[in-house]
């Protein structure tokens, strides 16, 4: 699992909220309604009201020791978790799935996830053919020849390249290029002289020197490994924008001509990256930070093929670690999970498999989920349920003394545009050319993120796809999109606590209403409110 995460400017997902309302567990059992063991009746609601609510519930609910937090959407995670591993399950015991379906893409990516024998056995040796390309790297010219194969493997080197709406003429796909190529999660961390900041550095060029070590690496060489990667990243972090700046959306749209950002970046051959990325070189890009890709052109001007290599090799490292062997596995949650987030052990392992194979297949997973635990009652009723939240919002604004009339007139048609997205896609993606087998979870796993990169690279020169979701249908979350003013909510989310089709309304309004509010919000919040409809 890649460890940093590619910010699309502007669309919000929940991530991690957590929503303080009363949890629908009734002792019936039959989840329509409250139930008062989640009151804490020893505290006044005069003085503490959220404690009164949801005392009893904290009290019956300590965090696990695999999670950072605990709350109502990691609830119906596990929920949802408990139901797809049946699903997994039915998909393994499938023996006649025909090759190409959805059962059979799910099988077999999850049948490789959870073979612990063959993972062990073979150690890193499946990471062999992606480490020789990287030794291989001889002169300038190679190693943008190999930073285009590391973007399409998607490993997190040096910057991303996205297609994806432009943020100014939003019918049309465009070519963006991101600062990137952090292992950590944003400047601050190596910037920052606070003393917490200092040790997760310490940790970190630790965490690096160990992967090396476990990738074969002599101890010392792996030392100096950490120590190059290190630097190179911290030059990159010094011209890289912090995360209240990537909230400025205007400042992420610098539109250029390929001329213009080839005489920005004389150093990166673009018609190289472009061609070996099998992507049209475009007339025009968007390039979110400047600064950062002239800082970047430096390096690449006056680096040594050798420090790139090094680096090249722990970011390979660092993406694949979830899919090698358990000390690499283990190493990697050490830092990502323990250090930098405080979980305290490792979720089993048919969960971590799980969730890859969401994120790899989920479309595939998706297909069989929504066949077994998703209604079409559901849908409807949340649908009347956006109509109502909308009406409701239309006429707040239309009651706001501190709107002009053209603002609010702008507001409503805006409110009024936003497109709707319930419970999964009309159109599932396809995987056809997507060859999932019995060979390695490596393999499968470096086919799909290929597989994911070049169905990016096609939506180039094409007009967007209006039909296209961002999450998979298992998920527990939701998400609003300005480039496509639109809401989403997957049908993991349509599910109790959040939604009961047989609940009272005021419950589901209570629960789904909050989480539909809060993704309408993001259309006029800071960010949102600088699209238009």
């Amino acid at each position: 699992m890649n460890k940093t995460i590619l910010r699309i400017a502007g669309i919000t997902a929940l991530a991690g909220l957590t929503i303080a309302f009363t949890r629908i567990r009734p002792t019936t059992g039959d989840n329509k309604g409250i139930d008062i063991k989640n009151f804490d009746n020893t505290v006044s609601p005069r003085t503490d009201f959220y404690s009164y609510i949801n005392g009893g519930w904290a009290k019956l609910n300590p965090i696990p020791a695999s999670e950072v937090s605990w709350g109502s959407f990691n609830e119906l995670n596990d929920k949802n978790q408990a139901n797809l591993h049946l699903i997994l399950n039915d998909a393994l015991a499938d023996k006649n799935a025909v090759k190409g379906s959805a059962s059979q893409i799910v099988r077999d990516f999850y049948a490789m996830a959870m073979d612990t024998v063959k993972i062990e056995k073979e150690g890193i040796t499946p990471l062999n053919a992606e480490l020789k390309i990287i030794s291989d790297m001889k002169t300038p010219a190679d190693l943008i020849r190999v930073l285009a194969h590391e973007h399409l493997i998607q490993s997190d080197v040096m910057f991303n390249l996205n297609i994806s709406p432009d943020m100014k003429e939003s019918k049309t796909n465009a070519v963006y290029l991101f600062q990137g190529g952090l292992g950590l999660p944003e400047k601050d961390y190596y910037l920052s002289e606070e003393p917490q900041m200092k040790e997760i550095r310490n940790q970190y060029t630790a965490h690096i020197a160990k992967m090396f070590e476990l990738a074969g690496v002599k101890k010392e060489t792996a030392k100096q490994n950490a120590s190059v990667v290190m630097s190179m990243e911290n030059e990159l972090a010094k011209h890289s924008m912090a995360a209240v700046e990537l909230r400025n959306v205007q400042a992420l749209y610098n539109k250029m001509s390929m001329k213009e950002l080839q005489a920005l970046t004389p150093a990166i051959d673009w018609q190289v990256y472009f061609k070996t990325m099998e992507l049209t070189q475009p007339a025009d890009l968007i390039v979110a930070q400047p600064d950062f890709i002239k800082e970047l052109n430096k390096m690449i001007g006056t680096g040594s093929i050798s420090d790139w290599q090094v680096y090249f090799r722990w970011h390979l490292l660092s993406i694949t670690s979830n899919e090698l062997n358990k000390a690499v596995d283990a190493e990697d949650f050490n830092f990502y999970g323990t250090i930098l987030t405080g979980a305290r052990e490792q979720k089993t392992r048919w969960k971590r498999c799980l969730r890859s194979t969401d994120a790899s297949v989920g479309d595939a997973l998706g297909q069989l989920y929504v066949a077994k635990y998703f209604t079409a009652d559901s849908k409807k009723r949340v649908n009347d349920m956006v109509s109502n939240l909308i009406a409701a919002y239309q006429e707040r604004i239309e009651t706001r003394d501190w709107m002009s009339p053209e603002t609010k007139k702008q507001a409503v048609d805006k409110l009024q545009k936003i497109i709707r997205k319930l419970g999964y896609t009309d159109k599932w993606k396809d995987y056809s050319k997507l060859d999932i087998k019995r060979d390695s979870y490596l393999a499968n796993y470096l086919r799909t993120n290929t597989w994911e990169v070049k169905r990016n690279i096609a939506k180039f020169g094409k007009p967007v796809d209006m039909t296209e979701w961002g999450m998979t249908p298992p998920t527990v979350n939701a998400y609003y999109n300005p480039n496509k003013n639109e809401i989403v909510f997957p049908a993991g989310i349509m599910q109790p606590p959040f939604f009961n089709p047989e609940a009272d309304d005021a419950v589901n309004y209570g629960a789904m209403g909050s989480v539909i509010g809060h993704e309408i919000t993001h259309g006029f919040d800071d960010e949102g409110s600088q699209f238009d409809a």
